[in-house]
């Protein structure tokens, strides 16, 4: 900003700002969305999952307490409608109820998932499992089919 010599002693001179050219302005941007746009591996962030039939495994754990659905509810704060559809399998409960459910029965919920059982793991045992990859061994199983 260009001032007269009078106005100049109100205001305090500040360092030069570089001038920001057309290319500096998109290069930013598209270094940001690269660094967004990194392959993850799901399994990597959460490396457990919920074990096969935990509904059954809260169930049992639930009788042998001698618990009711009312009872436990009000243990764990949680209510009655939730723990019965966790029990039935058609609410995957929270990380914070999984917690809970493990300290009160002292059971384990939670597995870490093996490479093995996931599709297409043997074909592809060096990276993360691609889309790719099923449709790969969906037509495999398919020409061995029929």
């Amino acid at each position: 900003m260009s001032v007269c010599g009078s106005c100049a002693r109100f205001g305090v001179e500040k360092a030069k700002v570089p001038e920001v050219t057309g290319r500096s302005r998109v290069v930013q941007p598209i270094q940001q969305r690269a660094a967004r746009a990194r392959s993850r591996d799901v399994f990597e962030e959460h490396p457990e999952t919920l074990a096969p039939g935990f509904g059954r495994v809260v169930r049992e754990a639930r009788e042998r307490a001698g618990l009711s659905l009312e009872e436990l509810g009000l243990r764990l704060n949680e209510r009655k409608t939730v723990l019965a559809k966790v029990e039935d399998e058609s609410l995957v409960p929270s990380d914070e109820l999984i917690r809970k459910l493990e300290k009160l029965f002292g059971i384990s919920l939670l597995s870490k998932p093996e490479a093995a059982s996931q599709p297409g793991a043997a074909a592809k045992a060096s990276g993360p499992l691609t889309l790719g990859d099923l449709l790969a061994d969906a037509l495999k199983k398919k020409k061995q089919g029929g």
